[in-house]
């Protein structure tokens, strides 16, 4: 079973999320392995994508239009694994 549905195992947070739930699961401590985690990334919750994406449909401008959704901070991998 994944620990989050839909969260992809080969996106960071996804192969963090997995590695902690098969720890979990085996009843051993987590030993997360990681590339390096230097890179700076907008993370955007999903909650606020949805809201974001609902907002622009009751809006009228959803058809056929491409918006992007982001906070405009980067914020590193290693803060959103510790997170």
């Amino acid at each position: 079973m994944s620990p989050e549905p839909g969260k992809p195992r080969v996106s960071l947070l996804g192969v963090v999320a997995d590695q902690l739930w098969r720890a979990q699961c085996d009843g051993r401590p987590a030993v997360l392995r990681l590339n390096p985690l230097g890179a700076l990334r907008d993370f955007v919750d999903l909650t606020d994508a949805v809201d974001a994406i609902v907002s622009q449909h009751d809006r009228g401008t959803f058809p056929g239009h491409l918006f992007n959704v982001g906070t405009g901070v980067a914020t590193s991998a290693r803060e959103m694994v510790r997170y």
